[in-house]
């Protein structure tokens, strides 16, 4: 896709099609690598034992029980895709806001003062802070797994490295 440009004379190199195309990839590959370490690995949930009598209780007339979802344990799956899309979504942000501060820039170099320099610079770190905060949301999702004992950390720290490295590879390569 083609670049734009703003009325600034900045180029525009961010594009909307380009993100959702890049998350979309980012996901796929985060749910697909997720899903075959699950079935691959087969480590049991850190609440096993009470999966098991549920899953006992619930047999069917023949006596067996399905309580297969209780070896799927590593990685986490919420802490993968909740990182996956929410830090794709925090480094576009930043994209964005780079880009958006650039030409803000070449515009003040115009018409310079030092009350707009510091009302610049005082922006652009609030808004900084403001783009992490999709980060921290999927840090959040990923500790309610640890906290609801489905899974122990080491299933979601390398949940969240699968969903980080995706994201940062997808944006890298679209954003």
């Amino acid at each position: 896709l083609s670049t734009t440009s703003s009325a600034s004379g900045v180029s525009s190199k961010v594009d909307a099609t380009d993100a959702l195309l890049g998350l979309f990839l980012a996901f796929s590959f985060t749910y697909s690598v997720t899903s075959w370490l699950k079935c691959s690995v087969g480590r049991p949930r850190p609440n096993f034992y009470a999966l098991k009598a549920q899953a006992e209780l619930k047999a069917g007339p023949d006596g067996h029980a399905d309580f297969a979802d209780a070896f799927r344990s590593f990685p986490s799956g919420h802490a993968s895709v909740s990182m996956t899309c929410l830090f794709f979504t925090s480094l576009f942000l930043l994209t964005v806001l780079h880009e958006r501060i650039d030409q803000a820039a070449v515009m003040e170099s115009a018409s310079p003062r030092a009350s707009k320099a510091a009302k610049l610079e005082l922006t652009a770190t609030v808004l900084t802070s403001l783009a992490f905060l999709p980060t921290i949301i999927a840090i959040w999702v990923a500790s309610t797994r640890v906290e609801d004992y489905w899974h122990s950390y080491g299933d979601v720290i390398f949940g969240m490295i699968i969903g980080a490295g995706s994201a940062a590879i997808a944006a890298h390569n679209t954003i």
